[in-house]
């Protein structure tokens, strides 16, 4: 994980050092009406995508991942935490010729 933010870190200075040798100021170019404006027109883009396009499917898969994944392996490690057996535990197969190691 230290390593993916190292390399991102070295490479936002190399893409400064590259823009100030080509004579490129960031804050003048934000600063600038035009960038300004284009910063402006990304955002209004981006909302628009996410209003009309996005929301809807990316509401819903995150309630089915919340309702079908995340809730039930709370609950099953919570009750697995306070000493019982859980869905998963409960559901596995029972194999014959072997002993089940005591909790």
């Amino acid at each position: 994980m230290n390593r993916g933010f190292i390399r991102t870190i070295i490479i936002i200075v190399i893409a400064l050092l590259i823009l100030s040798y080509f004579g490129l100021n960031i804050r003048a170019i934000v600063n600038s009406p035009a960038g300004h404006d284009n910063f402006t027109y990304v955002q209004e883009v981006m909302y628009n995508i996410w209003t009309n396009y996005l929301k809807g499917p990316v509401t819903y898969i995150w309630h089915i991942f919340i309702d079908l994944i995340w809730n039930p392996a709370i609950e099953n490690l919570t009750e697995m935490k306070n000493g019982g057996q859980g869905d998963i535990i409960r559901s596995a197969p029972k194999l014959s010729g072997f002993t089940q190691v005591p909790n």
